[in-house]
């Protein structure tokens, strides 16, 4: 039986097999008879139970186990040369496997290499553009997010995306600028460039450029101006007029950027809404050229042969005429601000002369009556030579004016007389600073100021009417301040005051109380600012007052 087993194990041809199967079976015949004559014990049952018969039926059996045995190596064999082929290949692929490996990472690193990456940006569900890096979209939207004019409109809620992608060749990364102009455009709620209104911090809405907004607001202005000068063409008292300047108080700005579409609307939109829905204010300034009557000044002479006390009128003086420009500023419809600009007679005032005793507080540096007289006979022969060469040439002349030839010579009327303004500030007697130029800078007043100065009273100067009253506690410029139109080309200004208790249009008296000192606007202490401005110039007022 070990011989058959160890048989099964060889490799023989078929002819081969059959020679050695045909003596297993004669040995196994063999083997049998011995075995049952050396083993006594099984004589018997040997003889008792089998025989030859059986006997050769079992080796008939077992030839046939051979030949499964036989078809069953034929298929091993099989299988194990298909094993060997398959181990042979796998041999082959081993060997040569870590070299392709090899070659594939060669082959791969070189493609990535050779590519260019970057991220591809999208945007409502679109790819819009391609970056460099991250940074580039969060730089893109911190430009968009500052560029928004008036975020408290409906804005883009949408964020923009990326992902890494493959760059082909040809391709470009936008830069942040570029990528928000480009998120801009693919996203259909902004608007870029358009130009959006603000009136007094309101949002009034968009128009699509800054040129069609500021037609706008010039027509509004044209609009105000128009208004004015048909309110001068029906006032009799106006020779003529010139709006020289119209603005707008309320703070109204104009910017350009980016703005939510549905908040772009028609200029006519626009403009009904700053009319209906804005309470703009407005300044008015306008050259107004009106007649007047110029008053004259009085001269004094003295006559010393004359008792204390005497005072006699010995020419009448005569009011004249003549136009002037006064350059007034209106803030919706109240004047606040008169100023003359200039001027011009057409019959010029006569001169009041007034003889005086040597006692009298006028006589100094007065003429006496004989200076008087002297010049008077001078200026009357030299009238009658002008005269008398006019009528040579055959021209005429109205000698009826010869009293007045001395006021003719005179270019501008001045005030009647120093004692007609009095001193303004009740209690307040220093002048703690005086008329004139500090440096470049003209001083246009004085300044007035005494002991407990704040709060005291302030009296008009002399009569006339309020027409600028201006309550203003800042820290610039006059601060509260009120100005009197005196007529005939005079006025008075009291500014740095605490309180102003009259109102433009107010017609005062002289001595009337119209003010408190204070120390408001450009000011370092309590004091009242005076000053006295005659035919559009600035005087000295410490040369009026008594």
């Amino acid at each position: 039986m070990s011989d058959y087993k160890s048989y099964m194990g060889s490799d023989y041809t078929e002819p081969e097999f059959e020679e050695v199967t045909q003596e297993m079976l004669d040995n196994f015949s063999s083997d049998i008879s011995d075995y049952f004559e050396d083993n006594t014990e099984y004589n018997g049952l040997y003889s008792e139970s089998a025989d030859f018969e059986s006997m050769y039926n079992s080796i008939e059996e077992e030839e046939k186990t051979i030949e499964e045995i036989r078809a069953e190596r034929e298929e091993r064999q099989r299988l194990r040369r298909q094993a060997k082929r398959k181990e042979r290949r796998s041999s082959f692929i081993n060997s040569f496997m870590p070299f392709t490996a090899f070659m594939v990472l060669v082959c791969t690193v070189s493609y990535f290499n050779a590519q260019q990456f970057g991220l591809a940006v999208t945007y409502n569900d679109r790819q819009i553009a391609l970056v460099e890096n991250a940074g580039v979209v969060e730089e893109a939207v911190s430009i968009i997010d500052s560029r928004i004019i008036n975020k408290s409109l409906d804005t883009p809620e949408d964020e923009p995306k990326y992902t890494v992608a493959v760059v082909n060749n040809g391709s470009s990364f936008q830069t942040s600028a570029e990528l928000s102009r480009t998120i801009i455009e693919s996203d259909g709620v902004l608007s870029d460039n358009v130009c959006g209104v603000f009136a007094d911090g309101s949002f009034v809405g968009a128009v699509e450029t800054e040129d069609e907004a500021k037609k706008v607001l010039d027509s509004l202005l044209t609009a105000k101006k128009k208004e004015y000068e048909k309110q001068y063409k029906e006032n009799d008292k106006i020779k003529k007029v010139k709006v020289e300047k119209v603005k707008f108080n309320t703070s109204v700005i104009l910017e350009v950027g980016l703005f939510a579409k549905d908040s772009v609307v028609s200029s006519k939109v626009i403009k009904d809404r700053l009319v209906n829905n804005i309470d703009l204010s407005y300044t008015v300034v306008v050259s107004e050229e009106k007649n007047v009557k110029l008053r004259y000044k009085t001269e004094y002479v003295v006559d010393s042969t004359k008792p204390e006390g005497y005072e006699e009128v010995i020419r009448e003086g005569k009011i004249g005429e003549g136009t002037a420009i006064e350059r007034v500023t209106y803030v919706d419809g109240v004047q606040i601000d008169k100023e003359t600009v200039k001027v011009t007679a057409s019959v010029k005032p006569q001169k009041q002369i007034i003889c005086v005793s040597a006692e009298n507080e006028n006589a100094e540096d007065a003429k006496t009556l004989q200076e008087y007289e002297n010049s008077k006979s001078s200026d009357t022969a030299k009238n009658t030579d002008n005269n008398s060469t006019a009528a040579d040439n055959g021209s005429s002349s109205d000698t009826s004016l010869n009293d007045s030839t001395e006021n003719q010579s005179s270019s501008e009327p001045t005030v009647q007389k120093p004692s007609q303004f009095i001193w303004p500030a009740v209690n307040c007697y220093d002048i703690t600073n005086t008329f004139g130029y500090v440096g470049e800078k003209l001083h246009k007043g004085i300044d007035i100021s005494g002991p407990c100065a704040d709060g005291q009273p302030i009296v008009a100067s002399a009569s006339g009417y309020v027409t600028v009253a201006v309550l203003d506690y800042g820290t610039e410029n006059y601060g509260c301040y009120l100005i009197i139109d005196h007529g005939n080309g005079y006025q008075t200004k009291y500014a740095q005051c605490s309180d102003i208790y009259v109102t433009p249009g107010t017609y005062v008296e002289q001595g009337e109380v119209i003010a408190a000192v204070g120390s408001t606007g450009d000011s370092t202490g309590a004091h009242l600012h005076f000053e006295i401005i005659e035919y559009g110039e600035y005087v000295n007022p410490a040369n009026y007052l008594y």
